[in-house]
């Protein structure tokens, strides 16, 4: 139209400036709506940062950590020793069979105060962060020790001389194409207990009575009870493994779900920002959209497994 309005002028030519300044108008007006949603989107929000400051603080007043160093010490045969000042020297033993990154033969000097690691460089600061907590977790979640054994517990619902079985199965999402969904789709726990009947006991019977009320047992009578009731045992194995597939596409699906909506939610915000911004590419669309489409095929397709076993007998 611009050549003929311009031959003609007069209010042709008016009309089509008009035009021009409104279209410039709504054009700016969306890529503006643009960037306030991506600014946003990476601004400080204020009650959210409070929120996270406060949990950090929280964190280096709880004592998880400096627990579960100690007991995994304890398990793979690492002495942890009285130090200078609030702060612990952690040295292997001869038993512990397999190296662990981050631990010297001679021993680490380390604490679990962060004032206590400010004032002494020389200190390791263990936080879930540090390397070696993260490859003693990696030895914990990685081998079959400790994944097996048996224990006495007084409990009404578990009657003198019953047994019981806990079951910690892992239900996880296939996603070997993208191993990105892993942090969209974590591995989801079910623990379970069933009795020799296999009638479930949980939740009366709880994973957090057990551990606040086990008794151990003696070695000898452990191997005896383990080699009188195997056939019972295998059997309930196997009721606690047909109970948790038949209902591992539902689990996996109300587990998985928080995970879809947020790659949903983003592939939303993409797409509309491709709108207002051309620095967007297509192939970041059809990419993200990829995902989306793995993820909810994941979700339809559990695998399930059996990670730990503990027996119970009945006191």
């Amino acid at each position: 139209r611009l050549p003929e309005t311009l031959v003609a002028g007069g209010e042709s030519l008016d009309r089509i400036i008009d035009e021009t300044r409104a279209l410039r108008r709504q054009l700016v007006e969306r890529m503006q709506a643009g960037r306030d949603r991506l600014l946003e989107s990476h601004s400080c929000r204020p009650g959210q940062a409070d929120r996270l400051v406060e949990t950090a603080r929280q964190t280096d007043q709880e004592n998880s950590v400096r627990s579960f160093v100690e007991q995994a010490a304890a398990c793979y045969d690492i002495a942890v020793d009285p130090y200078r000042g609030n702060s612990v020297l952690l040295v292997p033993g001869e038993r512990l069979l397999t190296p662990i990154p981050g631990l010297p033969e001679r021993g680490l000097a380390a604490t679990f105060d962060r004032n206590t690691a400010l004032e002494n460089e020389d200190l390791a600061f263990l936080t879930w962060e540090h390397p070696l907590v993260t490859a003693i977790a990696d030895l914990v979640l990685n081998t079959e020790r400790g994944n097996a054994s048996i224990c006495g517990i007084r409990h009404a619902a578990l009657p003198r001389g019953r047994l019981a079985v806990q079951c910690v199965f892992v239900i996880e999402a296939p996603v070997f194409s993208y191993p990105q969904l892993t942090q969209y789709l974590p591995p989801m726990l079910v623990v379970h207990i069933y009795d020799e009947n296999g009638s479930r006991l949980d939740p009366e019977l709880d994973h957090e009575t057990i551990s606040s009320r086990w008794v151990p047992l003696k070695y000898k009578a452990a191997r005896q009870i383990v080699g009188l009731k195997r056939e019972a045992l295998r059997d309930l194995l196997g009721v606690a493994g047909n109970d948790v597939n038949e209902r591992a596409h539902m689990l996996l699906r109300g587990h998985g779900r928080a995970g879809v909506e947020r790659l949903e939610d983003e592939l939303s915000r993409l797409r509309h920002l491709a709108e207002v911004n051309p620095a967007v590419r297509r192939d970041e669309i059809e990419q993200l959209t990829r995902l989306v489409d793995a993820a909810r095929s994941s979700l339809s397709q559990p695998r399930v497994r059996l990670d730990a076993v503990r027996v119970l007998v009945g006191l």
